[in-house]
């Protein structure tokens, strides 16, 4: 090798030598933050992947070095509790945080914004969501004052549900929304799509998510994208989550080793036109783009190919969605009657109804108007309504082929420790999370100091108060756990024994563990690809799992008196 190439060559392993150690002091200086819930012990739903799921994120953000704060399985007030006491701890952390919050459960959307149901939501009329579930917006613009570095927001609550409210329906899925700058929100579906209740014991995204997180090295848009593009695979392309982020600059959570940090090939072939490209390379950067104009250009470039199905109906989902989130933004009648006309028998309909009823506008799109003009985004195709019209939406094509697999440059094949997760073990008492098992760290990440799990602080309201209508109790910040001897692994959580204690909640139905993995816990569902057979028995629920993993001590019997008379 000549010297002028064997300089160049020492100045570029030097430069990504020095780009790793900026990243790793920066990783040790900055706070980082991690709200983790997984509510699966709904009354007329249960989930049987939500809290297994929120466990091994907590597990997985631990591994990138978040102070994690946990929980299962929270009602309507634990739930804003647990919410108040980490924002109360963002503030604390002062500017500069990297926050992050994984809300694993059921959700919806109402008149325009996303909701995350507590285990004991009663809604029956449609304008119930807003006073019985988490309105999403509100923890956006709680963590705001912050000053973060950057917040993350992930929704795996796109599911189906079984509210059949009085009043007006609503539409399936979550709405989409446009992240601030400094945030990404992210959701297990498509808004206006649902992913199937799944028999567990993990869920496909919270699987796909925690490989991408481990997978040092990536940028925190670049993990969701590939999140997306392996859960299209590993569903057979019924599900496509969906991300919206404007992290600048870059975020990588866990540093790569440094040999692993040469750039990639792929890069180059994703600045070239899908036109350029094999239908299935171009099938699958499409997905990974997840944007309306790349769908667009693949069905001007394979109009005719089988796959052109498949993405006709993401273009025909995002169409709508985009159409909706648009009148909502404008907020006006026109943009409203501009809707209505497009999709006259749309997801939004009555949503649309209801922001009019609020501006005091007709409800109905008036004979003349001028319409709203949606810049960019031309009305509905004929074959759209077919899809934006059903009532639970998912890519599910039972006639078409499944997509194509993944080109071998894009993804590695998923790893075995993915591949097959054994189920977590059980809690000790309501309102933890399950503990999973240690997943060997791949060898292109260093090792790195494991951040520390809390449990957030509920108080209970006097006994002369009643029970809390209005005023909410304040939490105290969560204390710090002791430091343990020998230091827990790099990628264990830490066992249910070594947390805080809090007082038991006065309803233990409220605060239930998962069910153990013999007898886990589902909810059977008709968006789901494979149905129980009609003989099997009911799924355990979170509340039996507990009662018969830790059943009560027996009271001791007082001794009858033989003389005292019999009542009959």
């Amino acid at each position: 090798m000549s010297p002028p190439r064997r300089l160049l060559s020492c100045l570029f392993v030097f430069g990504f030598t020095l780009v790793a150690l900026q990243r790793a002091s920066a990783q040790e200086a900055e706070p980082r933050l991690a709200l983790v819930i997984g509510n699966a012990d709904y009354a007329s739903q249960p989930l049987a992947t939500a809290a297994n799921d929120a466990g091994l994120m907590a597990q997985t953000l631990q591994l990138a070095g978040f102070d994690v704060t946990a929980a299962a399985d929270l009602d309507q007030v634990r739930l804003r509790q647990a919410v108040q006491g980490f924002v109360e701890d963002t503030r604390r952390a002062g500017p500069g945080a990297i926050i992050f919050v994984y809300l694993a459960g059921r959700g919806l959307q109402y008149a325009g914004e996303n909701y995350f149901m507590p285990v004991d939501a009663r809604i029956a009329r449609d304008t119930d969501a807003s006073s019985e579930a988490l309105r999403l917006s509100d923890l956006t613009r709680a963590l705001a004052s912050a000053s973060a570095r950057a917040e993350i927001f992930v929704l795996d609550a796109a599911r189906s549900n079984s509210l059949r409210t009085a009043g007006a329906p609503l539409a399936s899925g979550l709405a989409l929304t446009e992240a601030a700058p400094g945030t990404l929100i992210a959701f297990n579906a498509a808004p206006g799509t649902i992913a199937p209740d799944e028999v567990g014991p993990y869920g496909t995204y919270a699987r796909a998510l925690a490989e991408m997180l481990r997978e040092g090295g990536l940028p925190v848009a670049d993990i969701f994208a590939r999140t997306r593009v392996r859960v299209n695979e590993m569903t057979r392309g019924r599900v496509v989550p969906w991300d919206s982020g404007k992290i600048e600059p870059p975020l990588v959570l866990l540093a790569r080793a440094q040999q692993a940090l040469l750039p990639e090939p792929l890069s180059d072939l994703r600045r070239r036109p899908l036109r350029e490209l094999p239908v299935q390379d171009a099938y699958v950067l499409a997905v990974e783009r997840d944007e309306f104009d790349g769908y667009r250009a693949f069905l001007n470039a394979f109009a005719n190919d089988p796959l052109a199905k498949r993405v006709q109906a993401l273009l025909a989902v995002r169409r709508e969605a985009l159409t909706w989130h648009r009148a909502f933004a404008a907020d006006m009648p026109a943009a409203y009657w501009t809707y209505m006309r497009r999709y006259p028998r749309g997801p939004h309909l009555f949503d649309a109804r209801r922001r009019l009823a609020r501006l005091a506008a007709p409800l109905d799109p008036p004979p003349r108007f001028d319409p709203y003009e949606f810049v960019n985004l031309p009305p509905p195709l004929v074959s759209d309504y077919a899809w934006v019209e059903r009532r639970d939406l998912s890519f599910d094509l039972p006639d078409d082929e499944p997509p194509p697999p993944l080109p071998a440059y894009l993804l590695a094949p998923q790893p075995a420790a993915f591949a097959n997760l054994p189920p977590p073990t059980l809690p000790e008492r309501p309102g933890l999370l399950p503990s999973p098992a240690p997943i060997p760290a791949p060898s292109s990440v260093p090792p790195a100091r494991p951040g520390a799990l809390f449990e957030p602080h509920f108080e209970e309201p006097a006994a002369s108060a009643g029970p809390p209508a209005t005023a909410r109790p304040t939490p105290a910040a969560p204390a710090k756990l002791p430091n343990q001897s020998p230091a827990p692994a790099p990628m264990q959580v830490l066992p249910p024994s070594a947390q805080l204690s809090v007082t038991p909640p006065r309803r233990p139905a409220d605060l239930v563990p998962p069910a153990p993995a013999h007898r886990v816990h589902k909810a059977p569902a008709a968006s789901r690809p494979h149905r129980p057979p009609p003989h099997a028995k009911r799924p355990m629920t979170h509340a039996a799992a507990l009662k018969s993993a830790h059943p009560p001590p027996r009271q001791p019997q007082k001794p009858r008196d033989k003389k005292a008379p019999r009542h009959r």
